[in-house]
């Protein structure tokens, strides 16, 4: 099928090597400059194509040598601070088991002083900006009630 007043098939519709694209590609937009990418489809040779059990992937190459510059230069930095982020997380002394816990994932039903405890320190995490240029830190002392011991070690 063609499309109408072109005579070029439709991206659904182009072959590649004698064979049919899948489908339509989703359409992305430049990360850099908001234009729009044009896909290019890469077929896989047969041992890949048995692997991944598909015929290709389309690939979304930037659109000027500027962008790419420019989201290679933000990829760089995301797996700078990423892998800082992980340093800092190793040298801090909180247990592994404990590297995944959030404010949304703590449970303070089981006392008041635990819910209490939650909003103060949600306050503080978000003036941390401030706190943190004043050279203000934040300590938590006192019991651990066994519910709370159970509620840290099923995370």
């Amino acid at each position: 099928m063609e499309r109408k007043g072109s005579s070029l098939p439709s991206l659904a519709e182009a072959t590649i090597g004698g064979e049919k694209r899948p489908h339509d590609p989703p359409e992305r937009r430049c990360p850099s400059c908001g234009g729009v990418l044009v896909p290019e489809w890469e077929p896989f040779p047969p041992a890949l194509t048995a692997k991944y059990d598909k015929q290709g992937v389309w690939h979304y190459p930037a659109c000027t040598p500027k962008c790419e510059a420019e989201i290679e230069i933000r990829e760089w930095e995301r797996n700078r601070r990423q892998s800082k982020v992980a340093s800092l997380l190793a040298r801090s002394g909180i247990p592994s088991r404990l590297n995944r816990c959030t404010f949304s994932s703590f449970d303070p039903s089981f006392s008041k002083a635990a819910a209490m405890g939650l909003s103060e320190i949600r306050a503080y995490a978000s003036s941390w900006d401030e706190r943190r240029s004043e050279g203000r830190g934040l300590y938590l002392c006192g019991d651990t009630p066994a519910a709370a011991r159970r509620t840290l070690q099923r995370r």
